[in-house]
C-alpha cells in the first residue's frame, strides 16, 4: 500500500503586533548665542515599522534646568540661554513613544555640543546716584608726576566671560 494524501485550503491569519520604535543616538552642535526656540540643526530622527502609528518624543533625563524641549516635528530647541563657560556639553536622555497597543518606547542619548563665541569684556556698573554700591572709577595723580608714579585709587577691575582670554586694560 502507498501513502495517502489530501489537499485542502488553509487560511492563516497573521496577527500584527506592536513593535518598538527605532531611535538611535544623535549628536547636535550649536553656538552659545543660538536663538531661543529656533531648531538646533535638523530634527531628530525616529521611526516605527508599524503602519499608521504616530510617535511622541520627550526629554526624560540629563536636563535638570529644563534648557531644552522637543517640538512636535522632533526639532530640539533651547528654551533658556546657553553658556559655553557654564556648560559645553549636554547628554540628554530622550524617549520615543509610539501610539500602538502598549505604547512601546525607545530610549537613547542626544548629545548637544555647545560652541564658544567671543564675548565682550565688561566693567562692573559704576557708582552713581542710582547705584551707591557700584564701582568708583575715579583715579587721580599729581600733575607732572615722574614716570612710574602709582595712580591713587587702586586697580581698575574688568571682567571677560571667556575662558582663557587675557584681559588688557588700556
Amino acid at each position: 500500500r502507498g501513502s495517502l494524501t489530501t489537499i485542502s485550503a488553509v487560511n492563516i491569519h497573521v496577527n500584527d503586533v506592536n513593535e518598538n520604535p527605532v531611535f538611535e543616538k544623535q549628536t547636535l552642535t550649536c553656538y552659545e548665542t543660538h536663538e531661543l526656540y529656533d531648531p538646533i540643526q535638523t530634527p531628530l530622527v525616529a521611526s516605527d515599522v508599524d503602519a499608521g502609528q504616530s510617535l511622541v518624543m520627550v526629554i526624560t533625563g540629563g536636563d535638570p534646568d529644563f534648557k531644552f524641549s522637543i517640538r512636535d516635528d522632533f526639532s530640539l530647541v533651547a528654551r533658556k540661554i546657553l553658556d559655553f563657560e557654564e556648560r559645553s556639553l549636554y547628554k540628554l536622555e530622550v524617549t520615543v513613544i509610539d501610539s500602538g497597543k502598549g505604547a512601546l518606547t525607545a530610549v537613547n542619548e542626544v548629545v548637544v555640543e555647545i560652541q564658544n563665541v567671543n564675548e565682550a569684556p565688561w566693567f562692573p556698573e559704576s557708582r552713581g546716584m542710582n547705584n551707591p554700591d557700584g564701582t568708583d572709577y575715579r583715579r587721580s595723580i599729581v600733575e607732572n608726576s615722574p614716570h612710574g608714579t602709582v595712580v591713587s585709587g587702586g586697580a581698575i577691575v574688568a571682567f571677560d566671560p571667556d575662558q582663557g582670554d587675557d584681559l588688557i586694560l588700556s
